[in-house]
């Protein structure tokens, strides 16, 4: 079957072009902004009181780039606003999780090989051999800072063992709070 071209002016850009009668469009990249186009409408920016097109689905859009937005009172308020931190913010609990950080160092790492390798690897409540192990510390880090990389002051724990034994100490440590 057989289609005639026919002369017709695109929809977009205005060119006339041999194209089959039921076309509106002269290429892809004119059917695509056409499309844009008639769906979009036209909005300021703020910044650089340049128009630009958005989306329907776009409806809080303010500024046309991120260059744009960047130069803004609201990005610049952003950046020169101090975030809080330590007492001032938020989410403070009095500062105790200071020693977590701690535990990031050689020394606790070394301490908790020693503790494994003493124990063979096995968690000291339940007899299990190898799986998800963790170093405990009989006397607990928060209450015996000097203790903390003892290695007689250490065991191994299972993954379970170990939750029994914390959430009972948490129990015990705050029931009369």
């Amino acid at each position: 079957m057989a289609y005639k071209l026919v002369e017709i002016t695109c929809s977009f850009c205005d060119e006339t072009k041999m194209l089959l009668p039921n076309q509106k469009y002269c290429s892809r990249e004119c059917y695509y902004n056409g499309q844009f186009t008639k769906r979009s409408k036209l909005i300021r920016c703020e910044t650089c009181k340049e128009d630009f097109s958005v989306y329907p689905s776009q409806p809080t859009k303010r500024f046309c780039s991120v260059a744009c937005f960047s130069k803004s009172p609201i990005a610049i308020a952003n950046r020169t606003t101090p975030k809080p931190k330590g007492k001032d913010h938020w989410n403070w609990k009095g500062g105790v999780m200071k020693g977590r950080k701690d535990r990031n160092l050689g020394i606790y790492k070394n301490w908790r090989r020693y503790v494994f390798e003493r124990d063979n690897y096995t968690c000291q409540h339940c007899n299990k051999r190898g799986g998800d192990l963790e170093a405990d510390h009989i006397k607990p880090w928060v209450d015996y800072p000097d203790l903390r990389y003892e290695v007689d002051n250490g065991r191994t724990l299972c993954l379970v063992c170990h939750r029994k034994r914390t959430s009972k100490q948490f129990k015990e440590r705050y029931s009369n709070v």
